[in-house]
């Protein structure tokens, strides 16, 4: 029986080596999304545990609100798959600043009797919703308490100072005046007051925050309003406020968000104020409470929120702002009052609330969007989704750096302008301006040489070397200008006008290639009247040596977009011309795409017309196959308002196969085909408009094939999507153009067989003879488990193979395969130093990657994410019977600690532990354990897993009542990861 209780432990932790993180398939470096809306009924809440920990609590979502599952190190979600630099000194403190951030539409804070209180406002209602519950995350009972009429925010803080937190709530009315402030006593218990009114006029007050302003330790407030006007108000200290001085910015600056913090360093509390003209205010206090005149900084367009925090650990507090334009920006403190401009970063959908903590524990201040407080959050808005972007420590994020041009962006193209190796980009607006982004530090773009062109706006952009000097030049189709113009390229991202040619209508796209094989990049222009389905044409531009003339013209009905490339393979350039139809997809004039084969002299055979969607809007071309020939992908819109990709496979004798169509999400406006996670398949991702931040990828199966969408954000209403290595690192890259700019998001996706501790997964050398994790990509066709403990060395079609320090190679023994984690014994046999690892799966793909070998590299395998040790602890009774008991119980599903219960005087419990590379060292194991050191009964090979340690030790009685403590092995100077117990 014992010996089956011992192999329960065992499997199960090795069973959490088999569900460790694993990274997205295609990954890019950006803002991390959780849907926390995870069922019917179903919220999911973020708590922070005694530890600084985060768990997740899935709650029900009406009705008791009763919590029925923890997810501990919730954190740990959001971090393990980014590239993340090192720890920080400490974690930071956990607790925001009082004024740091304004007064949200949700608080949540202790109500002083060991227990929580949330308090949930609905803007424009005239309820707050209160609810009682637990330090644990869990919400038992609810009271309103009417409060109006229309509700702008909520703070909780001991406002009358007596102790329990009070709760101020900020409301207007529907005109905009007869404003207030109601104070709700908070008695301890969970439940408060009736509300007390501070009434005042004002122009719709917007946000509020508080602090001690003049110093007397009663608390203050800070009310911003729609009209530019900020008001104080002096605590009096029973809960009560009488009001102060009003300041008054600038004409236009209305005020949407408002917060306190010491920004110049002179120990006296400042007001920030973010402004709806893209501006924020900085107000310097004075000794007695009152305000200087406001000074005027750089903010976002369409600001929502406003905070402070130390992002680059100086030790004065930045700024960080949302925006509705669903980014979020930093402007760091210049350590004299003024800030430099804000870096910006996409966001998620609603990013009305920010949470300033540091919410992964790497010392570093990270952004979340959510409401609540530091302690719990919920996600914000109404959109489900629970956002985190982690920082690096120095003023940055790791997310998707937005760029902004001198303009509003309409149009976009990607090439290496000046020749540092980078994709940069060329953004056009309105008015003719034109500008380039260069790709700079922190893989952000920066504002390059701008100028005006001879065209109100670009509908699309070309990019070739049309002069033949070697430089990237640039072709637009001038939309309402009735012209392509051809730009020249000064290789330092400058252009001048090369050639104006008109054409007869509108101008909507163009496309390169060499039509008529004289060695020069001609150009096809597509043309039509101002109506959708107007006639219209295309034309052919040739190259004279950087001049263009009027070449054949090419009736095509009512085009939209021209594609040219040689896309039958046959060496000459070819056209693809598609047709929209009307606007209302019409199955009587459906859309089309009419392809023309190049005859390689500047003329083409008739169109050959296929069809996808009935309202096709985008086709873009690939290899999705992999046989050598351009597929096609057609963005459309099907019947009922039902949108679609449709791929044609090209086939050989320069035909499409009939469309094949995927169900696709809200209104796809531009896609790209690249092999983004370098498995030798093509994938497909796609830019949804009008969706907030919609992008989606669609992983290539490699046959032509794709499999289904996988949603991450991409900046505000995405419309155009470029792929291009951004960072000289040879994978594809994305550039995403949206209503608030342009984004960059760097491919992050695994590439090859990385080798990580199967106990940690920690990268680093691990032992021979130990157990350790291969991560990647298709590394498996199928998720496979050894049957026995005599592990296979082929395991759902995988085989792996090692070649060591030596140049010997052997087969690895797996214990578990499936396409993105394999388990396997590093052979015994394998010798210390660098080796490579090949990885063969089912279907013959093959990949590699390194590991570094040495003799010891201690581990223990973890329970749960809160670094549960894996271990028994074995009773063993005066009169010498003993039995297993475990130090693990399961609630709510959720592996969670179990106490070990050291007994009456005279009970010994001697615990196994389990973990993996010990038993190579020459020297003995030291388990360190609470701050004691203890030497072990036995440490060496557990007899029933293949690669599994074991250590037992004794437990001193001294332990008794400890609680938590933790527990590390050391040998040969080796520390093996912590763990932790817990001991009654």
């Amino acid at each position: 029986m014992f010996r089956s209780m011992r192999l329960a432990i065992a499997s199960l932790a090795l069973a959490a080596a088999c569900s460790g993180q694993v990274c997205p398939t295609i990954d890019f470096v950006n803002a991390r999304n959780f849907n926390m809306l995870t069922g019917s009924n179903v919220l999911l809440m973020v708590a922070r545990r005694s530890d600084g920990a985060y768990s997740g609590f899935p709650h029900m979502s009406s009705g008791s609100y009763r919590r029925y599952l923890e997810i501990p190190n919730f954190q740990d979600r959001f971090a393990s798959c980014l590239p993340l630099p090192a720890r920080g000194q400490a974690p930071l403190d956990v607790r925001t600043p009082r004024g740091a951030a304004s007064g949200p539409a949700a608080v949540i804070a202790d109500a002083g009797n060991g227990s929580t209180v949330g308090a949930w406002i609905g803007l424009g209602g005239t309820v707050l919703q209160v609810y009682q519950g637990s330090r644990e995350g869990s919400f038992r009972t609810r009271t309103n308490y009417t409060v109006g009429p229309a509700r702008r925010g909520v703070l909780a803080d001991d406002f009358d100072r007596d102790g329990p937190p009070d709760l101020a709530v900020l409301y207007t009315a529907n005109d905009g005046r007869a404003s207030g402030i109601a104070f709700l006593k908070g008695n301890g218990d969970g439940t408060f007051g009736a509300p007390v009114n501070t009434t005042f006029d004002a122009n719709f007050p917007a946000s509020f925050a508080r602090t001690d302003f003049n110093g007397d330790g009663r608390l203050d407030l800070a009310v911003a309003d729609n009209g530019g006007r900020i008001y104080v108000f002096n605590g009096r200290g029973d809960g009560g406020f009488t009001a102060g001085p009003v300041y008054t910015l600038a004409a236009g600056n209305n005020i949407t968000s408002i917060a306190v913090g010491d920004v110049n360093g002179d120990g006296r509390a400042d007001l920030v104020a973010a402004t709806g003209a893209g501006r924020f205010a900085v107000l310097g206090g004075n000794a007695d409470g009152t305000f200087a005149a406001p000074r005027d900084f750089e903010g976002l367009t369409q600001p929502q929120y406003i905070a402070l925090g130390d992002f680059n650990r100086d030790g004065r507090p930045d700024i960080a702002l949302s925006s509705q334009t669903q980014t979020v920006g930093i402007a760091l403190n210049r350590g004299d009052g003024t800030f430099a401009a804000p870096e910006a970063y996409v966001a998620n959908y609603d990013a009305s609330t920010l949470q300033l903590v540091d919410f992964n524990r790497d010392g570093h201040l990270d952004i979340v969007i959510g409401e609540g407080s530091d302690q719990a959050m919920a996600p914000g808005g109404d959109s489900g989704y629970f956002m985190v972007l982690l920082g690096n420590g120095d003023g940055t994020l790791a997310a998707a750096p937005l760029s902004t041009a001198e303009f509003q962006v309409t149009q976009g193209a990607a090439g290496d302008f000046n020749g540092d190796g980078r994709a940069d980009v060329v953004v056009a607006g309105f008015s003719g301006n034109l500008q380039t982004l260069l790709m700079g530090a922190n893989n952000r773009l920066r504002r390059g040489p701008r100028l005006r062109i001879d065209a109100a706006a670009a509908a699309e952009m070309a990019t070739g070397d049309f002069n033949g000097d070697g430089r990237l030049d640039l072709a637009i189709a001038a939309d309402t200008s009735r012209a392509v113009l051809v730009l020249a390229g000064d290789g330092q991202g400058g252009f001048s006008q090369l050639a104006r040619v008109a054409t007869p209508l509108t101008a909507l796209s163009v496309s390169t290639a060499d039509f008529n094989g004289d060695g020069r990049a001609d150009l096809a222009v597509a043309y039509r009247g101002a109506q959708q389905t107007d006639a219209g044409g295309v034309r052919l531009l040739l190259n004279q040596a950087g001049s263009f003339t009027l070449g054949p013209e090419v009736r095509a009905g009512s085009p939209s977009q021209v594609v040219a490339g040689d896309l039958d393979g046959d060496g000459r350039a070819d056209l693809l011309v598609l047709e929209r139809g009307p606007f209302e997809p019409n199955p009587a004039n459906p859309g089309a795409l009419l392809f023309l084969a190049g005859r390689g002299n500047g003329t083409f055979a008739d169109p050959v017309t296929y069809r996808a969607s009935l309202g096709p809007a985008r086709v873009v071309t690939g290899d999705l196959n992999g046989d050598g020939r351009r597929d096609l992908i057609v963005l459309g819109r099907g019947p009922s308002f039902r949108f679609e990709t449709g791929v044609l496979l090209g086939l050989a004798g320069g035909r499409f196969g009939a469309a094949t169509l995927y169900q696709s999400s809200f209104g796809p406006a531009d896609a790209v085909v690249a092999d983004f996670d370098g498995d030798g398949r093509a994938d497909l991702v796609t830019a949804h408009c009008c969706g907030e931040t919609d992008m989606t990828v669609r992983p290539g199966n490699g046959d032509g094939t794709l499999q289904g969408e996988v949603h991450f954000p991409g900046g505000g209403d995405p419309a155009q999507v470029l792929a291009g290595d951004l960072n000289n690192d040879g994978r594809p890259d994305l550039v995403i153009r949206g209503t608030a700019g342009v984004s960059t998001l760097i491919n992050n996706s695994r590439r090859g067989v990385e080798i990580v501790n199967a106990a940690t997964f920690a990268a680093g050398p691990v032992a021979p003879d130990s157990i350790v994790t291969a991560r990647g990509s298709r590394l498996a066709t199928a998720t496979a488990q050894a049957e026995s403990a005599a592990l296979p060395t082929a395991l759902a079609g995988t085989i792996v193979r090692i070649r060591d320090a030596r140049g010997i190679e052997h087969s690895a023994p797996m214990s578990y395969a499936s396409p993105g984690q394999i388990n396997l014994v590093l052979p015994a046999a394998v010798a210390p130093g660098a080796g490579t690892v090949t990885v063969t799966a089912g279907d013959g793909f093959t990949q590699t990657g390194t590991v570094v070998v040495e003799p010891l590299a201690p581990s223990i395998f973890q329970l749960n994410g809160a670094g549960l040790t894996a271990a028994w602890a074995i009773r063993i009774r005066r009169d010498g019977s003993r039995t297993y008991e475990p130090v693990y119980d399961v609630a709510g599903g959720a592996v969670v600690a179990k106490p070990i219960d050291l007994g009456e005087t005279g009970d010994q419990i001697v615990l196994e532990i389990y973990g993996t590379g010990l038993r190579g060292g020459s020297a003995g194991v030291l388990v360190r354990m609470g701050g004691s050191s203890l030497t072990p009964a036995y440490a060496g090979r557990q007899p029933d897993f293949p690669g599994l340690d074991q250590v037992n030790i004794t437990v001193p009685a001294s332990f008794r009542g400890r609680g938590a403590v933790t527990l590390t092995f050391e040998s040969e100077g080796r520390v093996s990861n912590e763990t932790t117990l817990t001991f009654r």
